[in-house]
């Protein structure tokens, strides 16, 4: 079997409620604008929720009324062709017919990503992009953690010179009926008699995947994946049980030790942390468990939920297209970019990013 190759993130693309491009959401995002708004949906005391939805008439979708469609996929699939065709453009002498689409689904619990609906995103890509991807695409079911599922995934393809890329792409709402009613009853939302719960959101975003010594030829900065973690937690939020965050530091501790870079050398934590207390709690307990030292001069956690609420399976893609685009723009705080990353149920991940 050929070795598993370096890879990198090379490109990224955005589309969700403050941005249309990877520079425009970042841009919000750093300047901490969001475009949180009433919607028609109400919680139990009969007053409006909160959702970050994408403008009306933004994407420009015939059936489009209110910033609604009908079928919540032709709304998702557009989201998504937006997005990588914006991610793929970005790269001179990209083989498209060689990339392959490895595409994040929903967590445990709720409603899988059909094959049809993969289908469905590949066509609407190839009408707005004109190009063609690799026939073969695959969808993971798993969420946030599901991203270092599938970057293990790109590493294995990319081992074989038949492929060229793995573009890597999550493109999810929490704005659906279905969601919002279930998140209700599980009183997750953030309400008007709640406010430790999270804000639905919706966005797709994509992370283009190539091999280091490929991506060393091009000029741009790069954020090269030297460690990936995956771990199961014990006590989840599905659960209602209280987290301790061990599942989350056995993935941390993983990816750390693949790197071959200690905690106390990482200089920025970007998380998924949805909003809720219990995935902040998990994020600090985890960390502690993992740190032995004080952390670099700047250390952050990033939290982008605070601007775009939660985006599921989105989210694990636009933390790379941020985490990129803040080494280009020389915001980083250090090369060292830990991503984690959990869910409400048991799957947890993490890699680490070094900028190069």
């Amino acid at each position: 079997m050929a070795a598993k190759p370096p890879i990198a993130v090379v490109s990224s693309g955005v589309v969700c409620s403050v941005g249309l491009s990877t520079a425009a959401a970042c841009a919000a995002i750093r300047a901490s604008i969001d475009s949180f708004k009433e919607t028609e949906f109400v919680d139990r005391l009969g007053h409006p929720l909160l959702g970050a939805a994408i403008p009306a008439g933004a994407l420009e979708l015939p059936d489009e009324v209110d910033g609604a469609t009908l079928g919540g996929d032709a709304r998702l699939a557009r989201m998504f062709a937006l997005a990588a065709t914006e991610c793929l453009e970005q790269v001179d002498g990209l083989d498209v017919a060689r990339t392959r689409l490895v595409m994040l689904g929903p967590e445990e619990g709720r409603p899988a990503l059909p094959e049809e609906a993969l289908r469905h995103r590949v066509a609407a890509f190839e009408s707005v992009c004109g190009r063609h991807l690799h026939a073969e695409a695959r969808a993971i079911q798993g969420g946030s953690p599901g991203m270092v599922e599938a970057l293990a995934h790109a590493r294995e393809l990319l081992a074989s010179p038949s492929i060229h890329a793995v573009l890597v792409a999550g493109a999810d709402s929490l704005l659906d009926p279905g969601e919002i009613s279930e998140a209700l009853s599980d009183e997750r939302l953030l309400t008007s008699g709640s406010a430790g719960g999270f804000i639905p959101g919706e966005a797709a975003a994509c992370a283009l995947i190539m091999r280091s010594a490929e991506r060393d030829a091009r000029r741009a900065p790069a954020l090269s994946i030297v460690g990936l973690g995956m771990a199961h937690e014990p006590q989840t939020l599905q659960a209602r049980q209280r987290s301790r965050g061990v599942g989350l530091a056995r993935a941390i501790r993983q990816a750390l030790e693949e790197a071959g870079v200690p905690a106390d050398a990482v200089h920025a934590r970007y998380a998924d942390i949805s909003g809720e207390p219990y995935f902040f709690e998990e994020a600090s307990y985890a960390w502690t468990r993992v740190l032995r030292g004080p952390s670099p001069p700047g250390h952050k956690l990033f939290t982008p939920v605070t601007r775009v609420g939660h985006v599921g399976a989105a989210m694990a893609p636009l933390l790379l297209a941020i985490a990129l685009d803040d080494a280009r723009k020389g915001r980083a705080t250090g090369p060292n970019t830990l991503v984690h990353l959990s869910s409400s149920a048991a799957p947890r991940g993490a890699l680490l990013a070094v900028a190069s």
